[in-house]
């Protein structure tokens, strides 16, 4: 799908993407039930949100990217913004 528009596509192998800490690499373990990440450092986070920005590190490294910053993507939900 990448290579179609234009981008570079990365593998990312999902195991413990939801487990690690995105915040300080800590394997926290839960339940497929439990939804929310929290962490000891005080990182707490939605489940899928953590497994997401572990998977966008684990990409950005894969493919030599700098630069980017996990504070970035929020406004791909709109956050932070505002329309004129």
């Amino acid at each position: 799908m990448g290579k179609k528009h234009g981008k570079i596509t990365v593998a990312v192998p999902p195991h413990y993407t939801s487990q690690k800490c995105s915040n300080c690499g800590e394997i926290v373990k839960k339940s497929l039930s439990t939804r929310t990440h929290i962490c000891a450092c005080g990182c707490h986070l939605d489940r899928d949100e953590n497994a997401a920005r572990n998977i966008l590190k684990i990409g950005l490294s894969t493919a030599g990217h700098s630069g980017t910053w996990l504070q970035d993507s929020l406004n791909a939900w709109g956050e932070d913004t505002a329309t004129f």
